[in-house]
């Protein structure tokens, strides 16, 4: 009977033993679980933070984007203005070079037509000047009579010109006025004129620009 009570006890310390190891290893597990938990929260809360810098990231990737887009509209933009700028200012070089070019063609015309002026001048007055011949009988009076003043002018006059041309000429001539001078200018032209008599018979006077107008239109005689 003790020995059997004994083999009891002997059981009975073992199983307590036993029940003492398995409640130090629940412990462990335990622990262990809860390590693995404070990892598993650690991991969350790294991936929600690269989660955040991943949206961040992107964010500022569409703002660089859009960034340089607009650059590049504006680039765009400015070399455009820039071809426009150079077209404008070629523009404007020929174009002074032309006014330049018909510039120094009405000065040309301009000499051509006070030389020419001077000359007709210079034949007139003698003929304008001479003195009547004295009368004589028979043929021979005819024959060397001097030809009248009309005569004279009508070798001299040009052909007409069309009034819509001299009209044109003289809306962008400068420096005419609304006076009968202007009528009177209009007319001569008109009739033939050579532009420097024609303003020196209507105003007294030649205007530089208004003849150098007038000659670029009409040229110094029709």
């Amino acid at each position: 009977m003790d020995a059997r009570l004994a083999e009891l006890r002997r059981q009975a310390a073992e199983a307590e033993a036993r029940l003492a190891d398995l409640a130090q290893q629940l412990d462990g597990l335990v622990v262990q679980r809860d390590q693995v938990r404070d990892e598993v929260a650690a991991l969350e809360a790294r991936r929600s933070e690269a989660e955040a810098a991943l949206a961040l990231a992107q964010q500022h990737e569409a703002t660089l984007r859009q960034e340089v887009e607009e650059t590049t509209a504006r680039q765009a933009a400015a070399e455009a203005a820039a071809l426009d700028a150079e077209r404008r200012q070629a523009e404007a070089e020929q174009g002074f070079a032309e006014a330049q070019e018909l510039r120094d063609l009405a000065e040309a015309a301009l000499a051509e037509t006070a030389g020419e002026l001077d000359q007709m001048t210079a034949i007139r007055s003698p003929v304008q000047q001479e003195p009547a011949m004295p009368a004589a009988s028979g043929p021979q009076e005819d024959a060397e009579a001097p030809q009248p003043q009309g005569t004279v002018a009508a070798t001299s006059q040009q052909p007409g010109r069309p009034a819509a041309k001299v009209d044109g000429a003289l809306s962008r001539a400068p420096a005419l006025g609304t006076g009968p001078q202007r009528a009177d200018l209009r007319r001569r032209l008109i009739a033939g004129e050579c532009a420097p008599e024609a303003l020196r018979g209507a105003y007294g006077q030649i205007n530089r620009q208004t003849l150098l107008a007038l000659v670029a239109e009409l040229g110094a005689c029709s």
